[in-house]
Parts: C-alpha cells; sequence; structure tokens
C-alpha cells in the first residue's frame, strides 16, 4: 500500500532534465523503446497531418520519426527544458517552431491534426486539464495518441519506498478522455538488469528520473532500501527495475 504520491515539482525536474543532457539519449533505451511502439501506432492511424504538436520531446526519439514520416506537415514541438530547442535546430525543418514552456501553462496552438507525447504526461499537475486543452485545440476527428505509465511503473523502488507518482488507469483515461472516441489503450512491462541497487539509482539520473521516492532519505536509510532491494527483488539475471509504459490513441468527436 502506498503512502502517499508525489507533488511534481517542475522546476525540480527541469533541472533534473538539464543535468543528463548528456547522457539521456544513450541511457534511454526503455523510453527509445516506447517511442518506437508509439509511433508504429501513430503511424497506423495516420496518413496525413497539417498541425503537429509533440509535448515533451526530450532528446528527440519521436521527434526524428515524425519528422521523416510527416515531412509535409507544419510541426510544435514542446519541452520544459531549453537546450533541448536543440532537436529542433539539428532537423533544420523551417516548418517547425518550439515551444519550451511546462505543458500545463503553455499556450496550445490552435486547429491542430494530432497531438503526440512519449514518455512525457506523468508529468502533468492535472492531466484532466491537459486532456480537456488539447481537445479544445484539436479539430474534429483529430487524435491524441500519447504514452504514460501504468501503477506496476517502478514498483520495486514503490513498495520499498511507499511512495509514488500518481498513474492511472483505463477507466480513469477514458473518463478523462469523454470528448473522444475510438479510445484504445494498451500496456506492457519492460524488465531491464543491473549489476546493483545502485546502478539503478545513476540509471535513473542519467535518465532524469533521479529516484524520486529516494530523495527525502539520508544516507544512512538510502543504504538500508539498497540492502533491501538487492534482498528482495535480485535474481539470477541481475537486479531488477521495471517500466510500465501504456499506450493511448483516440479520436477528437466530429
Amino acid at each position: 500500500m502506498l503512502k502517499e504520491y508525489f507533488k511534481i515539482d517542475k522546476e525540480l525536474v527541469k533541472t533534473k532534465f538539464q543535468n543528463c543532457l548528456e547522457t539521456y539519449h544513450d541511457e534511454a533505451i526503455v523510453q527509445k523503446k516506447i517511442a518506437e511502439n508509439l509511433f508504429f501506432m501513430i503511424n497506423e492511424k495516420i496518413q496525413q497531418a497539417d498541425r503537429i504538436l509533440e509535448i515533451g520531446c526530450g532528446s528527440g526519439f519521436l521527434t526524428d520519426k515524425l519528422v521523416k514520416s510527416f515531412p509535409e506537415s507544419f510541426f510544435f514541438i514542446n519541452d520544459i527544458v531549453d537546450e533541448y530547442i536543440n532537436v529542433v535546430e539539428r532537423l533544420n525543418n523551417k516548418k517547425m517552431m518550439y515551444i519550451c514552456e511546462d505543458m500545463d501553462i503553455m499556450e496550445i496552438p490552435e486547429n491542430l491534426d494530432l497531438v503526440v507525447s512519449a514518455s512525457a504526461i506523468q508529468w502533468s499537475d492535472d492531466l484532466a486539464k491537459l486532456i480537456s486543452r488539447v481537445s479544445k485545440k484539436l479539430r474534429k476527428g483529430g487524435y491524441f495518441i500519447f504514452s504514460s505509465f501504468g501503477f506496476r511503473n517502478f514498483y520495486q523502488i514503490s513498495d520499498l519506498a511507499e511512495s509514488s507518482l500518481k498513474y492511472f488507469s483505463r477507466d480513469e483515461l477514458e473518463e478523462m478522455m469523454s470528448d473522444f472516441t475510438n479510445f484504445e489503450y494498451s500496456c506492457e512491462e519492460i524488465t531491464i538488469y543491473f549489476d546493483k541497487a545502485i546502478d539503478i539509482l545513476r540509471h535513473q539520473k542519467n535518465t532524469g528520473v533521479n529516484a524520486l521516492p529516494l530523495k527525502e532519505m539520508n544516507a544512512g536509510k538510502l543504504m538500508k532500501f539498497l540492502r533491501e532491494y538487492e534482498q528482495k527483488y535480485s535474481s539470477v539475471d541481475g537486479v531488477p527495475l521495471t517500466y510500465n509504459p501504456i499506450y493511448i490513441a483516440a479520436r477528437k468527436n466530429d
């Protein structure tokens, strides 16, 4: 039973991702796989889109694929980290605008055909409100296609630390998306293995997550946590960390 959900500190989120600019692209192997899966879902649904918004572009795993797949589209690329403008600069696409802003307060462009987001909206302060704001700016028949995470995301850490980010069930998400139709939901678990529990914390630091449930622990409690993690979860494959990505596609009501 979780004792608490974390209140998201957007400045801390921004700082964490700024601190891993040099390591994220190579270390975030799961996020890269999620972006590939999400892109496959997008390509199944959409053949043409004039105006596309990506929320939380990060280092561009999804952005790179979208630009190649929709060469005639105009892109609005968003992230909270200033330095990720380099994604736009690298692609050198004149039909592209970078919006450096918190997703919860940014001005969402009008008349969008497609809104996408890979491994980012779990950082929203108010997901229901964000979904509502997206709905208002999508054209009828437009799609909102995104990935986030489910209850078993980092469950090993949440179990021992008794705290977690807030995740939502399928039913809760479908209710939030009442303005949409053709709601599709899928999920999976991806487990990666490390030699030691401390390596998991390094991995999270290098991908911007920084082991959120552990931020208030002193050195003694942290050592106890690491010891208990290895005792409880170690296997012949190593010390595991489980991601629980979810994928959602929905169409704006006509």
